[in-house]
């Protein structure tokens, strides 16, 4: 009986507790899904371009600091014809009016980590060619957009942004000369590249 008593005085603290914790999550967390098309860029010889349009994945955990800021821990997911599939992985800062009731404008500032590797050669001429090793370094992406309420107390947004995917290339030159020309020589250069991104995005935010 006096078990049952104190099951009884406790549940309501419980079920306080549960429903205060639920506000909490639902005030203070931030998820926000990102389908979005990707407009590349005109590539260089170590990254060149085929297909302009990219289509690409993001996604955002992560926390509201107060009513306009949330900053989370951001992934996503697209292709490249030289560099291949591409996860960047990183952080994101989204500034808009979480509260509001009606349209507000959204920025957001992305910054990503980038692993990847490339390989590829091509001919240069009869007796030369050029060896190409990239690899990615990081990327940003920073944009600008309209959030609107939608799907009970939800938020949409539709944002227009602008990236540059940065990566190193080694490059080594190689020629093969007949006997009578001389031997053959090498040569190795490293560069930085750059492919510049337009993206425009359908965001579900949570």
């Amino acid at each position: 009986m006096k078990n049952l008593l104190t099951i009884a005085l406790l549940f309501p603290v419980l079920l306080f507790a549960q429903q205060k914790s639920g506000d909490f999550i639902t005030k203070y967390h931030f998820l926000k899904f990102s389908p979005s098309l990707l407009v590349v860029g005109a590539g260089s010889d170590e990254l060149p371009t085929e297909d302009r349009l990219r289509p690409g994945m993001f996604a955002t955990i992560g926390g509201k600091m107060c009513r306009y800021t949330a900053v989370g821990l951001c992934a996503g997911y697209f292709n490249l014809s030289a560099a291949g599939n591409i996860i960047p992985v990183g952080v994101d800062f989204t500034f808009t009016n979480f509260e509001a009731k009606k349209r507000a404008p959204v920025f957001f500032a992305q910054w990503f980590y980038t692993s990847f590797n490339e390989n590829w050669s091509t001919s240069l001429n009869r007796y030369s060619s050029a060896s190409f090793d990239i690899k990615g370094k990081y990327m940003f992406n920073v944009g600008t957009g309209l959030a609107f309420p939608a799907f009970n107390s939800k938020k949409m947004s539709v944002s227009l942004s602008y990236a540059r995917l940065v990566s190193k290339a080694k490059i080594t030159t190689s020629s093969g000369y007949p006997p009578s020309w001389g031997p053959s020589e090498t040569s190795v250069k490293y560069q930085n590249e750059h492919q510049d991104i337009l993206m425009l995005s359908l965001s579900f935010i949570l």
